[in-house]
């Protein structure tokens, strides 16, 4: 019998039990009110049945097929993703000559970027690449360049070149692991499972990465620790012995010592090249061309490289990062490159000074795609602290991702929680308050409303900081051979809601009616959240349900039938239970997406899922006290579950104590759009990063603001006669 038969079963037998259990229980609380639910059970029974029927349709997976498909939506993910990118830096009018040297093969020439690109193009081409080059020699830049050359003229059956950083690799993962765990971190829907022949079921990714259907791209292999170079190098070897596909860049000093070490060789049937230091002429027709007239401003600069060839300074431009600094912070009329010479005997000081100039100068002008105005001077302060704080943020945990979703780490996680539970809490409690005091009384209303507030407090706070892996989004385009079993959890809830519910209606509600809802609400609930959020949260999420549907109960004023109210609750219960276990889901991102569109889904989808909630919890309150007592409940269980369950309320917490604690605006993303379009940092999938590791660190050291943008402005030129 197949797996798909079996688990329909299955859940045809737990959905049976379910309702014979369901019924036993209230026969022996309320025997009149069997008969008028026996007929809603059966029904909600019966659509379990057809529910797992269809799961149990023996539908064949074509795995090659669904690998083609999700290939090729990732292309047009990375296509679309750098195309932006290199829009974002089309604003440099030229772009420097890239030059390398075969140094796998030294009768082969070298040459420009086409024949790096012929290297991994050809029909000999083992598909593999080592590029070295110094620190800033431009490997970063060349392999993204090398990743979206090769995206464009990609074939089907070609494998899709994905830009993974090596600093995130533990040797102790094989490669392939630490491949398909990279593409699950940047492409979340990546993780979901497919079926395999005659194995156990894998990821999508590493269903990808063990078909061949990527060519990681592994930037950066001198980042690793030096312990672990050479243990990841010998599956860098292990995996050319197989003919993978594949790009390392390392430093060359780094690569080196590597070979160095006993029976250790270079990746077999894999060319190695080590870019060139730009050529002087090339950075003076680079700094000519790409930034203001005069020329002349040039001239100290372009007379001090041609008198000391082998200089400091000539050394220092021979490294594209440095050169790129030089065009940035030098790119305006008044500025004055000659300052470098009087530089030019100590390297730290001119690559300093480069560095420290990179911010002040990038935002010297009026952005142009989102309008922000020049800042300079104090109004430069702000947005440099932030900077700053951001670098140190990625520094204390080793990072070079800025996800906008962990950011409220900047801020102490007991102010997040604090603030968190007195907002939820106070709102809540007041609610509680107001709805008990038309019931029981104003003193009693006080007291329940307490400790309401103290309760539902303590569950914002705990919900609030458990960290979100990645943002969510809802997806309507339902797959149900993907859900399995999950919305079962909220036909379980909705039945132990409407059943509960109706029979409080019968008791005209009280202290006991609310206990038992509380009792049975609970944990099926916590159950149903449990299985898609995770333990914790399906402990709070249950509790916080069993309290707010157990209170309606108990604020019942008169006895009814129940039959009405609880089909009515229990089916809208049902239908928000299928929206947080079946269509509130991590955000898949196979398609072109950034840090903003993240934000944007995941903020848009918090508000649905947090005023679907509130309506459905209002609801009850309707049913037990009038529409005003309901609109109220809606409104402030509809604030507390949007601030406590998404990575945006979890922003939204924490910018208001960010600029309290020096860690920058409160408008975080518009820190980093703006930041990005500026060129101080960069859009890598759904993370930004500093423009390079050397722009991090310094920003890390918190260099005096007085050394930063200490840039010499020249005069005016007189208006020509």
């Amino acid at each position: 019998m197949s797996v798909g038969r079996r688990g329909a079963r299955t859940a045809v037998a737990v959905a049976c039990a379910l309702a014979a259990g369901i019924l036993w229980t209230v026969q022996a609380v309320a025997p009149s009110y069997v008969a008028v639910t026996a007929s809603s059970v059966a029904s909600v029974t019966a659509i379990v049945a057809i529910f797992a029927s269809r799961l149990a349709r023996d539908q064949p997976v074509h795995l090659d097929d669904l690998l083609d498909l999700t290939a090729g939506n990732l292309t047009a993910a990375l296509v679309e993703q750098w195309g932006r990118e290199e829009t974002v830096r089309a604003h440099t009018p030229v772009a420097l000559p890239v030059r390398c040297v075969v140094v796998s093969d030294p009768a082969r020439p070298g040459g420009a970027f086409d024949d790096v690109v012929g290297l991994l193009t050809g029909g000999d081409s083992p598909r593999r690449l080592v590029v070295l080059g110094g620190v800033g020699a431009g490997k970063s830049a060349l392999v993204l360049r090398l990743a979206l050359a090769l995206l464009r003229v990609r074939g089907d059956a070609e494998p899709v070149p994905v830009l993974m950083s090596a600093g995130s690799w533990n040797p102790r993962q094989t490669l392939d692991d630490w491949v398909a765990g990279q593409l699950v971190e940047q492409y979340p829907e990546l993780g979901v499972l497919v079926p395999t022949m005659g194995g156990a079921p894998r990821t999508l990714a590493s269903a990808l990465v063990a078909r061949r259907r990527v060519l990681p791209i592994v930037d950066g292999l001198d980042e690793l620790e030096s312990v672990n170079r050479a243990p990841a190098f010998r599956q860098l070897e292990t995996a050319a012995r197989r003919d993978q596909p594949l790009i390392v860049t390392c430093r060359t000093e780094e690569y080196r010592e590597l070979l160095d070490q006993p029976d250790q060789e270079p990746l077999e049937h894999t060319p190695v090249i080590e870019l060139s230091p730009v050529r002087p002429a090339d950075v003076r027709a680079y700094l000519v061309d790409a930034t203001a007239p005069p020329a002349s401003r040039w001239d100290p600069l372009f007379e001090h490289l041609d008198a000391e060839p082998d200089g400091v300074l000539a050394d220092v431009l021979s490294s594209p990062l440095m050169v790129w600094l030089a065009r940035m912070v030098y790119q305006r009329r008044r500025t004055d490159p000659a300052e470098l010479v009087a530089l030019a005997p100590n390297r730290d000081d001119v690559t300093g000074h480069l560095l420290d100039g990179l911010v002040p100068a990038a935002y010297a002008e009026r952005s142009r795609l989102t309008r922000s105005p020049e800042r300079v001077g104090e109004s430069l302060e702000p947005a440099r602290r932030a900077l700053v704080a951001l670098a140190r943020h990625l520094r204390a945990g080793d990072r070079q991702n800025l996800a906008w979703w962990r950011l409220h780490e900047q801020v102490p996680s007991v102010l997040v929680g604090l603030s968190t539970a007195l907002a939820t809490g106070g709102v809540l409690g007041l609610a509680v308050l107001i709805a008990v005091a038309d019931r029981y009384g104003p003193r009693v209303g006080l007291v329940v409303g307490a400790a309401d507030a103290v309760a539902a407090g303590a569950l914002c706070w705990v919900t609030v900081l458990i960290p979100k892996v990645v943002p969510r989004t809802l997806n309507f385009r339902v797959d149900l051979s993907r859900l399995g079993f999950k919305p079962l959890g909220g036909l379980a809830a909705g039945l132990a809601v409407g059943l509960s519910f109706g029979h409080a209606c019968t008791q005209a509600g009280g202290p006991l009616a609310g206990v038992v809802v509380f009792l049975a609400v609970t944990p099926v609930s916590a159950l149903a959240v449990g299985s898609v959020f995770g333990p914790v949260v399906g402990a709070t999420g249950g509790t916080s349900a069993g309290l707010a549907i157990g209170l309606a109960a108990a604020l019942v004023p008169h006895r009814s039938s129940g039959v009405l109210e609880g089909i009515v609750l229990g089916a809208v219960f049902t239908v928000m239970g299928w929206l947080w276990t079946g269509l509130y889901e991590p955000a898949k991102t196979p398609r072109a997406v950034s840090p903003d569109s993240l934000y944007r889904g995941d903020r848009t989808s918090s508000l649905v899922v947090g005023l679907t909630s509130g309506a459905v919890y209002g609801l009850a309150y309707t049913l037990a006290l009038g529409p005003w007592i309901g609109a109220l409940a809606t409104v402030v269980l509809a604030f507390a579950v949007t601030i406590t369950v998404s990575s945006w309320g979890q922003s939204a917490v924490a910018s208001v104590w960010r600029p309290l604690c020096r860690a920058g605006p409160r408008d975080v993303m518009g820190l980093l759009r703006e930041a990005h379009e500026r060129g101080v940092i960069r859009q890598n999938g759904i993370y930004y990063q500093f423009r390079h590791d050397l722009l991090k660190e310094r920003l890390a050291s918190d260099a005096e603001p007085d050394a930063l943008g200490a840039l010499t402005v020249m005069p005016a030129s007189p208006p020509a006669s």
